[in-house]
């Protein structure tokens, strides 16, 4: 929800504050250049550390990221930020299997698995609505940021109290 409500719509949020045509949209494209590099290193991390932990820098980057997407003006600034909301999404999005089979197997893995990607899908949409809607009504994104800052902060604190794997990956030799 909060950060591909906030990609969705990152080129009319960044001109809203005065930004460049040409800045807005390389944000978003260095956004999706983090958001591969997320998924090849969170990959790489997972094959290495068999813990829930291995995905919290991500979040941590993505909450990050988000929110200096949502605040700073400065294109240097803006670049660091949407790279780290990018590299937050990729680790996020390419984990979320992986996630899903430790803590509940193989067994149903394909209905449980199919149940996250469509919450996430809905959380997507609703995101992107809320930011339209919040414009339409408020003349303005920002008071987003603080929505998508707090969902943001609550899933990084989630992430930070998972229990370990119910599931372990099984050893390779």
């Amino acid at each position: 929800m909060s950060l591909l409500g906030t990609l969705q719509v990152a080129k009319p949020m960044l001109l809203e504050r005065g930004l460049a045509n040409d800045l807005a949209v390389t944000v978003s494209s260095i956004a999706f250049a983090g958001v591969i590099l997320g998924e090849l290193s969170s990959g790489f991390m997972v094959d290495r550390l068999n813990t829930p932990r291995v995905v919290l820098p991500y979040f941590v980057s993505a909450l990050v990221g988000l929110m200096i997407v949502h605040t700073a003006s400065d294109s240097a600034v803006l670049f660091v930020g949407a790279l780290m909301l990018g590299l937050g999404l990729g680790g996020e999005i390419g984990q979320n299997a992986y996630l899903v089979s430790r803590y509940f197997g193989l067994k149903n893995f394909g209905s449980i698995y199919g149940l996250t990607f469509a919450a996430s899908n809905i959380g997507i949409g609703i995101g992107v609505m809320a930011m339209g809607w919040v414009k339409q009504h408020s003349g303005s994104f920002e008071p987003m940021r603080y929505v998508f800052g707090t969902t943001m902060l609550i899933s990084v604190m989630c992430i930070a109290l998972l229990p370990q794997f119910r599931f372990a990956a099984r050893k390779v030799h």
